[in-house]
């Protein structure tokens, strides 16, 4: 922090009215995240046409008055940029947060549906069988351990792991392939 002696100041004390300080705070050495306060500098502008232009007034850089798109181009957007950034990346937060949050439900939705399914077969004794000829996913008997699909559609349930309708000559069919339970 310094405080500008307007009897020892350059030109005059047009910025001697108060302390001046340039500080800096910075996350990490790069300075990704960073906030500066700089010193706040007084300006004169006497008249427009003045000699002085880019000299100095009782101890102020004198400037020109600017026009209003060269005072929106050279001084505010400057100034307000940093603030644009932050909005910028304000607003990409939460899109990202919003998009989260729908994955989370959409998840959450999934995970449901599963358990109510799972809940109604316990419930109603069944399971969800793959055909092995057509692929499809078919409802069957839960009460059993083993279950066969025959080439016109027939099913047949065991709880012998070792027995094969294809080898019973009381059956006289042949054909038949291990229905397995739908995976989850």
């Amino acid at each position: 922090m310094v405080r500008v002696n307007p009897l020892a100041a350059q030109g005059g004390g047009g910025n001697a009215t108060e302390a001046k300080i340039d500080f800096s705070v910075a996350k990490d050495a790069t300075g990704k995240v960073q906030i500066r306060w700089i010193p706040k500098i007084n300006y004169a502008q006497p008249s427009p046409a003045n000699a002085m232009l880019g000299g100095n007034w009782n101890g102020m850089p004198v400037v020109a008055y600017p026009r209003a798109a060269d005072f929106l181009g050279r001084m505010l957007f400057p100034a307000l940029h940093p603030q644009a950034r932050r909005a910028d990346i304000a607003a990409a937060t939460l899109r990202d947060i919003s998009r989260v949050d729908a994955e989370i439900a959409r998840s959450r939705s999934q995970t449901m549906a599963a358990i109510q399914q799972d809940q109604y077969l316990t419930l109603t004794s069944q399971e969800l069988y793959v055909n092995p000829r057509t692929k499809e996913v078919e409802l069957g008997s839960n009460e059993w351990k083993h279950r066969w699909v025959g080439p016109a559609g027939e099913v047949i349930y065991t709880d012998d792991g070792s027995w094969n309708p294809n080898l019973d000559p009381s059956l006289k069919r042949s054909g038949f392939e291990r229905s397995p339970v739908k995976k989850r």
